[in-house]
């Protein structure tokens, strides 16, 4: 049974007040970052996810908040993916199961993952991964349900080492990897959106482009 000594709902004054295309500025971070979760794929394949994506960030929370609560409803439709397979099987096991790219959605909030070669659904959740545009929840929720495992998406690969489940030699490929990756997204993100180059010392940069998310 998870210890919850907290209420998610705090969660939400960090987001309070955001404009509409800070909102749709945070969506395309989110969407952005689910390419940090990079790890072996004869690992990833055997891992049952669950990407918790539909809705506001709000209604993320709220519906990560019910599952960790509740658990699964084995009685409801919860449809799983492998958190990570191959190019060359994207396509087939996604026209299998819904998912379209073959894998758990990550472009959400958090993905529930189980350990290799268990199932979501009859072994229970091993961790909650939050995406990286978010990160600065996982405190806050390590407080409210200190018996689950919160870990961001660039840091699966410190987790799944601690498991025993990748090799030190893995972990020290993936993670450069995936430093290297989340590097170049904060370098984009800092650079000028006319030219893509990075703005010189002092320079202010001109403000982004407004997009809309109709709520």
């Amino acid at each position: 049974m998870l210890k919850r000594t907290g209420s998610m709902r705090q969660l939400s004054p960090h987001f309070a007040g955001k404009t509409s295309s800070e909102r749709a500025l945070l969506a395309e971070d989110m969407h952005v970052f689910g390419t940090t979760i990079l790890l072996p794929e004869h690992i990833g394949s055997t891992i049952d996810a669950h990407g918790i994506a539909k809705g506001t960030l709000q209604q993320q929370i709220d519906t990560l908040e019910h599952i960790l609560q509740n658990g699964v409803d084995t009685q409801r439709d919860f449809h799983t993916a492998p958190l990570a397979v191959n190019n060359a099987d994207k396509a087939g096991i996604g026209a299998g199961i819904g998912t379209g790219g073959g894998e758990a959605f990550r472009n959400g909030a958090f993905i529930l993952i189980s350990k290799p070669g268990q199932r979501l659904k009859t072994d229970g959740i091993d961790a909650v991964l939050v995406n990286p545009a978010i990160e600065e929840l996982i405190p806050d929720l390590k407080a409210a349900y200190p018996d689950t495992n919160f870990v961001a998406y660039d840091k699966l690969n410190d987790h799944l080492l601690a498991q025993g489940t990748i090799t030190k030699e893995e972990h020290q490929t993936y993670s450069q990897q995936v430093n290297q990756i989340k590097a170049a997204i904060i370098t984009a993100a800092c650079a000028t959106p006319a030219t893509g180059e990075a703005p010189l010392p002092g320079e202010q940069l001109p403000p982004p482009p407004v997009e809309i998310i109709i709520q």
